[in-house]
């Protein structure tokens, strides 16, 4: 696709997760209910931390920031379940954990398991707008209140853990440039799941056709489309619902990891480039989706010059 001249990209992804727990041995009677039903749609473990959000995303930033000599120039930082009384409180004890005490930074919320997708939109727009050479994006979050991690939603259930990125204006390793990007919210969701299912599709379709209207390509042309961790059958509504292939959907660790809030599109990102699965040029699109938010974003698989594929 077409460059803009005001490229970003993602790279240097990273992530840190709790320990692997199989999901018939979770103390949790919503799951030890719906075990059967899991199980059929291939999740069979979660991730439970005792580190608070903050210092799982710091863990995860040593791994980012382990790509680049240079500080980056800002940090946005997404969570929907902060440890402390604010998520600007947790904020900035992930700063002082991650020794990064210059940036400027700024928390992220209300999209639920779908927080990366404003994450993103704000990362690159302070990238571009400011002329940064790179944005430090933070996603951490930890199950701590409610009676069950199962998510009826997506037939998942909730892990802990962080993911990070930077956001370049040139890729670091193997990235993914941004080549489009488009949201979708609502102030009204269904709590019965069937409803809320069916309410998902012309989200999800209007949201998908928002974003191809800016690009000289179709839903088909995209080799991948890369979801939250929800149940096989969820992420081949999500992937009939933006118009990919059958089969596009990528979650290969939905199985190991559970449902990682918003985090989960970064750990399928960094799992596509480093199984090779990828080509330059290849397309990716990643859906961040909750309840009330969607949002669609175009990805273009690149090397730095000369690496090889």
């Amino acid at each position: 696709m077409p460059h803009t001249g005001y490229d970003a990209y993602i790279c240097a992804i990273s992530y840190e997760l709790g320990e692997a727990v199989a999901v018939d041995g979770l103390a949790d009677e919503g799951v030890a209910r719906r075990l059967p039903l899991l199980h059929a749609q291939g999740i069979r473990h979660c991730r439970i931390a005792d580190e608070p959000p903050p210092l799982l995303a710091a863990a995860a930033a040593a791994g980012t920031l382990s790509f680049t000599a240079t500080a980056p120039g800002a940090v946005v930082y997404c969570t929907e379940t902060p440890h402390g009384i604010t998520a600007s409180e947790d904020l900035w004890t992930f700063a002082a954990a991650a020794g990064l005490a210059g940036p400027a930074a700024q928390t992220v919320a209300a999209g639920g398991c779908g927080n990366l997708g404003p994450g993103l939109r704000t990362a690159r727009a302070l990238l571009l707008a400011e002329r940064l050479d790179s944005v430090l994006l933070v996603t951490a979050d930890r199950f701590t209140t409610g009676l069950t991690r199962f998510v009826d939603y997506g037939t998942t259930v909730l892990s802990d853990g962080a993911a990070t990125c930077l956001v370049t204006s040139e890729p670091v390793g193997p990235a993914f440039r941004i080549a489009g990007a488009a949201a979708l919210g609502r102030t009204d969701a269904s709590r019965e799941t069937t409803r809320r299912a069916l309410s998902t599709v012309p989200a999800v379709k209007t949201v998908v056709s928002a974003l191809l209207e800016q690009l000289p390509v179709a839903a088909h042309d995209f080799r991948h489309l890369v979801t939250g961790h929800f149940g096989e059958p969820s992420r081949d509504f999500l992937t009939a619902a933006a118009g990919c292939l059958p089969g596009a959907a990528y979650a290969p660790l939905a199985d190991e990891v559970g449902h990682c809030f918003s985090a989960d599109p970064l750990i399928s990102l960094a799992a596509l480039a480093r199984r090779g699965l990828l080509a330059p040029g290849d397309l990716v699109m990643l859906l961040a989706s909750s309840p009330r938010s969607w949002t669609a974003i175009a990805l273009e698989y690149t090397l730095p010059q000369g690496a090889g594929a």
